[in-house]
């Protein structure tokens, strides 16, 4: 086994807000929990919940500082917890891709990261040999916004990316809209859209559904080349209005909101009959108008089935990796996304918190 350093490089929180945050040398972790492996980071995606840890609202519970930070990662096994099969998890070689968990004391902003393997996804090494170096940036920039993209359609919504002839979900929803389909969760959420579209209705019926996304206008193209087959621009238009004038006689069968509270209010007033309303934001007060017109509220929070969620919960997030590992391997999701050091990072975090982004921003160990 490869001699480990004691001390490794990560960003660390010292307190509350996310501009305190400083790159600082702590003691490699050496105890490890029954089912930990440390993993040595390839490669790690900035997420906003980063930036709201630090400024204390990542979730319904106080952080505790100093912290480190960062929870998507990619990254090679060096050592293995007490519990761990290591005919399965060999050091030095299996790649773990991993959602971690808002409570770890250990980021993955960092040059190494403690992890359950319980919730990680074995990388196959021929696909790592197919792909080559760039496989790590790949998939650094799947986890939060991908697995969150894939409950919003195919656990909340229920529609399957692929073919099933039998599902109920297939015969109503026709018209949808994806607020910010350029950033992080949006990008992925279409081309999920994209697939379902695509493989369960045939050409005719494909012309009757109509997924309309938010951005600004710079990210037209970007965006009907994920899937979507209207564009607004959330600067200049009335995206309400706009949805209406499309859809023309039809109503709007589901609002998925990406942005705040102001645009789920939006979504909901929207939303036609029966109407399905999929939040993965702070929330709005909605329940009182609901009832009349048969609609439904589905909320998105993936990270919190670390504090809230059974050991099956957990799991599904090596599960959503295994899903996305083979859409990867066989082509059928784009990534975008923006490579920089892990000396940037504060930069670039920064950035995400006072500015829209497109497709994920990832570091390279």
């Amino acid at each position: 086994m490869t001699d480990l350093p004691q001390v490794y490089r990560v960003w660390e929180c010292p307190q509350k807000g996310v501009e305190s945050i400083q790159l600082v040398e702590k003691p490699l972790p050496t105890e490890l929990e029954e089912y930990e492996v440390l993993v040595k980071v390839k490669s790690a995606a900035l997420n906003p919940v980063d930036y709201k840890c630090c400024d204390n609202e990542g979730g319904p519970f106080d952080f505790q500082f100093p912290r480190t930070v960062g929870i998507d990662h990619i990254g090679v096994v060096v050592k293995l917890g007490p519990k761990v099969d290591s005919n399965v998890y060999k050091v030095n070689e299996t790649v773990l891709l991993a959602h971690g968990s808002l409570k770890s004391k250990y980021g993955a902003f960092g040059e190494y990261k403690v992890q359950d393997i319980r919730t990680a996804a074995i990388v196959p090494q021929d696909l790592i040999q197919q792909v080559g170096e760039s496989i790590y940036t790949d998939l650094a920039t799947i986890p939060c916004a991908g697995y969150t993209a894939l409950q919003i359609v195919m656990i909340k919504l229920r529609l399957p990316i692929y073919k099933d002839p039998n599902s109920i979900s297939n015969r109503y929803i026709r018209n949808i809209v994806v607020t910010a389909g350029a950033g992080g969760v949006g990008y992925f959420t279409l081309q999920l859209l994209k697939l379902w579209k695509e493989n369960n209705f045939d050409e005719e019926e494909q012309k009757n559904i109509r997924i309309i996304s938010t951005c600004s206008k710079s990210n037209f193209d970007f965006v009907l080349s994920l899937g979507a087959t209207h564009a607004i621009d959330y600067n200049t238009e009335n995206v309400g209005k706009r949805v209406k004038e499309i859809l023309g006689d039809n109503q709007l069968d589901v609002w998925i909101d990406l942005v705040d509270s102001k645009t789920t209010e939006e979504g909901l007033q929207t939303l036609g009959f029966r109407g399905e309303l999929v939040v993965a934001v702070e929330n709005t007060d909605y329940t009182n108008r609901l009832f009349g017109l048969s609609k439904s509220v589905h909320n998105v929070t993936l990270g919190l089935a670390y504090l809230y969620g059974s050991s099956a919960h957990k799991s599904d997030l090596k599960y959503y990796g295994d899903i996305f590992l083979d859409l990867y391997r066989n082509k059928k999701i784009t990534i975008e996304k923006k490579v920089i050091k892990l000396e940037e990072l504060k930069h670039y975090l920064l950035e995400m918190k006072n500015r829209h982004t497109r497709g994920k921003i990832v570091f390279q160990a």
